[in-house]
C-alpha cells in the first residue's frame, strides 16, 4: 500500500468498520424483504411488538412465549 493512499487498509474487508456496515446492510434488505411480504413495515412491527408487550406485560415468561410462538406461526402460515 502506498504511503500516499487516504485509507487505513489495503484491502476494505480488512476493516472491521466496513464489515459491519456490510453486514448491517444485509441485514436491513432481509428485514425488508420479511417485512413487504408481511405487507407493513419496521415501524409498525415495532409499533405493534411493543403494544404486544405492554398489553401482555401481565404474563408470566412461558405463557408470553407460548404467545409471541402462536403469532410467528400464524404469520409465517399466511406468508408460507
Amino acid at each position: 500500500m502506498s504511503d500516499a493512499s487516504p485509507f487505513k487498509h489495503a484491502n476494505a474487508n480488512d476493516s472491521a468498520r466496513f464489515l459491519l456496515w456490510k453486514l448491517t446492510a444485509l441485514w436491513q434488505r432481509r428485514l425488508a424483504v420479511v417485512f413487504d411480504t408481511a405487507g407493513i413495515t419496521q415501524t409498525q412491527f415495532a409499533i405493534m411488538e411493543n403494544a404486544d408487550d405492554a398489553f401482555f406485560g401481565r404474563l408470566n415468561a412461558r405463557d408470553l412465549a407460548s404467545y409471541k410462538a402462536l403469532t410467528v406461526a400464524l404469520v409465517e402460515g399466511e406468508n408460507g
